[in-house]
């Protein structure tokens, strides 16, 4: 009775999936050698109630993931109007970026492609409002 006792505290104790598991494996194996049936069924219910108070945990941490999800496509979502034209920034990035973005080894490449024509100009925007900041569309111009 006494490992019994100690076995529904863990299993009611547990809170990390590590311990739940660990709580659920030697409940499981109590369960098998307890000849007792009022003994097995306590030890059914503090194994359901630990399976509930899971069940909830993970659908609360669903219904969290779904919230900064949606945080994360909202804010996704963000556009500039320029000249009264609005663009979506998802589309946009500044030369530092693109660069990363296609693995060219220096922003002067990406200027002199701007400056040569490379890039066409409707590719290209100069945001004087912040600071002079030229965006460039992100698709690959190489090649």
């Amino acid at each position: 009775m006494k490992k019994l006792k100690q076995i529904i505290k863990n299993l009611n104790d547990a809170v990390t999936i590590e311990e739940v598991d660990k709580s659920s494996k030697e409940a499981s194996e109590l369960y098998q050698s307890l000849s007792k049936p009022e003994e097995k069924e306590l030890l059914k219910q503090a194994i359901k109630a630990s399976f509930e108070k899971s069940k909830k945990k993970v659908e609360q941490l669903n219904k969290e993931y779904d919230e900064i999800m949606a945080q994360f496509e909202e804010a996704k979502q963000i556009s500039i109007d320029v000249d009264g034209k609005e663009y979506s920034l998802n589309n946009w990035v500044t030369i530092q970026n693109y660069c990363k973005m296609f693995n060219i080894g220096s922003t002067s490449v990406v200027t002199n492609w701007i400056k040569r024509g490379k890039i066409p100009s409707e590719n290209i925007l100069d945001l004087k409002e912040l600071n002079n900041i030229r965006l460039v569309k992100a698709i690959s111009y190489q090649g």
